[in-house]
């Protein structure tokens, strides 16, 4: 079977189950590079051929040009998916990245904001005007419940309670967010200037 053919019947089947059209969007993209590189360097095309030494080759290339380790794992988690999918489907008796590992990637220590660069944050939008109220509101959401920037973006009224807000994060899943005193006035605000 054709490795660009089993990719398209995958692309559906992400979307069949849907799946952000984004997220598959970028699954696609991978597999592409991955379906590019072993064309051009080891003329394959059949997704029986590839084994996981074309997988591990690949992905050695990939840094060496530098790309971070973070990035290269991304890729390695689609192959795995897509392969799955494969063995599920029966394509395949075994996967190719079976034994393809992830790199080891550096431990990233987070710096989190101070309590003087929050209240800075929270100084630049003092006005009373409905863009000033909306931008300090969701300011006061991240730094309260923690929310994403699309979850905030997208959220609705329905979603906003006395002291919760039911949350639809990604892959779709809902999670309960607590609000604080303080997050609960703030949104009381944004109402009613929004209103006026």
């Amino acid at each position: 079977m054709l490795f660009r053919d089993t990719i398209q019947e995958y692309e559906f089947d992400c979307c069949s189950r849907k799946m952000a059209p984004r997220a598959v969007g970028g699954y696609i993209k991978m597999l592409g590079y991955l379906a590019d590189y072993l064309e051009q360097n080891h003329k394959i095309t059949e997704l029986e051929e590839i084994k996981g030494i074309h997988i591990k080759k690949f992905l050695m290339e990939k840094e060496k040009l530098g790309r971070k380790p973070s990035y290269i794992n991304d890729l390695l988690k689609v192959y795995k998916t897509f392969f799955r999918y494969c063995l599920n489907e029966e394509y395949l008796t075994k996967s190719p990245t079976m034994n393809v590992h992830n790199v080891r990637q550096p431990k990233v220590l987070i710096r989190s904001f101070t309590e003087a660069e929050i209240k800075g944050m929270l100084a630049s939008v003092q006005g009373k005007d409905f863009i000033s109220v909306r931008n300090k509101t969701m300011i006061c959401l991240f730094f309260d419940t923690g929310m994403r920037l699309n979850e905030v973006i997208t959220m609705c009224e329905e979603q906003i309670h006395d002291n919760y807000i039911v949350v639809h994060g990604k892959g779709n899943k809902e999670r309960v967010v607590p609000l604080s005193p303080v997050m609960a006035k703030q949104l009381f605000v944004y109402k009613r200037v929004r209103e006026r």
